[in-house]
């Protein structure tokens, strides 16, 4: 296209110079009146859309030029869809990728009637939901950043009140709250700018998308399209991130004036966002969801003179193993490789464990002894312990408190021991044997006989019986989880609501009652804990 977007361009490439009136989206070219009166009429180009060029000033048109270059390769234009994998294709990509595929249409085929489709309708729709929701994050946000003003002043009167006793103390924690505000301002404004400049590519589809529905050609709108279903399930995936990891901030202040030594504290507290967003596309796209693929690594021979269950596996952030050796009474580490670094003996039986996030710390549960026991997760040493009203096995942090698992309920605790509420199950539900947060907030679990999905509240999601005696859980990075079953040793795959997929590891060789299970940090290893040996299976992901 040439670079200016007043000049008719087939006039131009003829040496002439004419005034362009309009633009033909098809052809990609600006067009004289004269050039645009013969392009309504050829034969070749009547049915190309032809607009005024006052209709494209709001438009990337470059951006909508460069829709038909395939991605992969480089300088080639797509060409095709493939219906069994809903990809654009250019030929190299049939050739290399799509060869078996029954149903691979040309683009022309493909777009017919797109504009009508329900697909257009769903990606219009997502389009709108997914910028409402980066506004209603963004309002948040600015709103944050006045309350925290407003917090700062009065928590600065309360320490001001208090001078008198302890100034020493109280200027240190008003040095606190600046340094917490400042902190927590240059977080709201990355996160506004990360916002702002995902919401700001999204209006300029928008702007793309709108044009092209009521002025392009089909085939430009039907690439736009699928686009967008791609681009939406991106943003759909940042704002679910966003959801999760954005909290709003607030400083509070307390005091306790019978003891000097801790009269007052300064603390930053953050709760989630009362936002809630409808994924659209996710839910209508025929897409074909990636699938991890399991091949056996190795089993790690860890020494115990006789079989000890394996029953709680955790994964640092620098990717170290925690084992849980339940009637063993101990805890190792290993590296990421396998070798062995640290064991420890603990008083009680482990079961469960789970870290405490962005604390090298680990709680396990010790159902036995009717205790949670706290331990630091860089080198194993006792920190405290608390004692719970059941035998309690499943045991995962989230949101700083403990979710602890027992005959039908899930006892909520804070780090700190203090009891908060219960969450009740199933009725004549048995003991929760494992507990796995999921990205929406609600919890995968399994007990003897049972899995289920619960949200906070206790209300029950989903429920099933497709295991014999299922125990261990993981998520892998596309969403599924996977469960152990000692009984039937396999390992069984689901869908994030609960529904079976296929079962992707099976009795063989050492492989056999299966009970724990975790990923690493980076989802390219499955570990998994056995009840009759003691290895630790290794799996590697693709």
């Amino acid at each position: 296209m040439a670079s200016s977007f007043q000049m008719c361009e087939p006039c131009f490439r003829g040496g002439e110079q004419t005034q362009g009136v309009s633009w033909c989206s098809d052809c990609e070219e600006i067009l004289c009146a004269f050039c645009e009166k013969a392009h309504r009429v050829a034969k070749l180009s009547k049915s190309h859309a032809v607009v005024h060029l006052e209709a494209i000033k709001s438009v990337k048109v470059e951006r909508i030029a460069d829709m038909n270059i395939c991605e992969k390769h480089l300088g080639k234009n797509l060409e095709a869809f493939c219906t069994s994998h809903d990809s654009l294709c250019c030929s190299s990509c049939v050739f290399e990728q799509h060869k078996a595929c029954e149903k691979v249409l040309a683009l022309d085929e493909a777009s017919v009637g797109i504009k009508s489709s329900a697909v257009v309708h769903d990606v219009q729709r997502s389009i709108l939901v997914v910028i409402d929701a980066y506004d209603k994050i963004l309002q948040n946000q600015k709103k944050n950043k006045e309350t925290l003003a407003e917090k700062e002043t009065s928590v600065k009167m309360a320490i001001a009140n208090l001078k008198s006793k302890v100034n020493k103390h109280l200027d240190s924690l008003a040095n606190s709250v600046s340094i917490i505000r400042d902190e927590s301002l240059l977080k709201i404004e990355k996160n506004c700018q990360t916002i702002l400049e995902k919401r700001d590519n999204l209006m300029t589809h928008k702007k793309n998308f709108d044009f092209l529905r009521e002025h392009g050609s089909e085939s430009k709108l039907f690439l736009l399209t699928e686009t967008l279903k791609k681009e939406l399930t991106v943003n759909d995936g940042s704002i679910q991130e966003l959801l999760s990891n954005i909290k709003t901030q607030s400083i509070t202040f307390s005091s306790l004036q019978s003891d000097l030594s801790a009269v007052a504290s300064v603390c930053l507290e953050e709760e989630p966002l009362n936002i809630k967003h409808e994924i659209g596309i996710l839910n209508r796209a025929q897409m074909v969801k990636s699938t991890t693929s399991l091949k056996k690594d190795a089993f790690i021979d860890l020494g115990f003179d006789e079989p000890t269950p394996l029953t709680g596996i955790e994964v640092t952030e620098d990717n170290r193993i925690l084992l849980c050796y339940w009637l063993n009474q101990s805890v190792l580490i290993l590296d990421k490789n396998g070798k062995f670094i640290l064991k420890e003996d603990v008083d009680g039986d482990p079961y469960g464990i789970s870290l405490i996030p962005h604390k090298f710390q680990a709680v396990i549960s010790m159902p036995e002894a009717k205790k949670v026991y706290i331990l630091n997760s860089s080198n194993l040493k006792y920190i405290r312990h608390f004692k719970t009203l059941n035998e309690c096995y499943g045991i995962v942090v989230l949101d700083n408190n403990i979710y602890a698992g027992s005959s039908g309920v899930i006892s909520v605790i804070k780090i700190n021991g203090q009891y908060l509420r219960s969450i009740s199950l199933l009725p004549n539900c048995s003991s929760i044997r494992y507990i796995y947060p999921m990205k929406d907030g609600n919890l995968f679990c399994t007990s003897l006989h049972n899995i289920f999905i619960t949200s906070v509240d206790g209300t029950i999601l989903s429920t099933n019986g497709y295991c014999d005696e299922p125990r261990g859980i993981a998520i892998d990075k596309n969403g599924h989880v996977y469960v152990a079953d000692k009984t039937s040793h396999k390992v069984y795959r689901f869908n994030a609501d609960g529904t079976k997929i296929d079962n992707v590891l099976h009795r063989t060789g050492q492989f056999e009652s299966p009970h724990s299970l975790r990923f690493n940090r980076d989802h390219t290893k499955l570990y998994v804990g056995f009840v009759k040996s003691n290895f630790l299976g290794v799996f590697s992901c693709s």
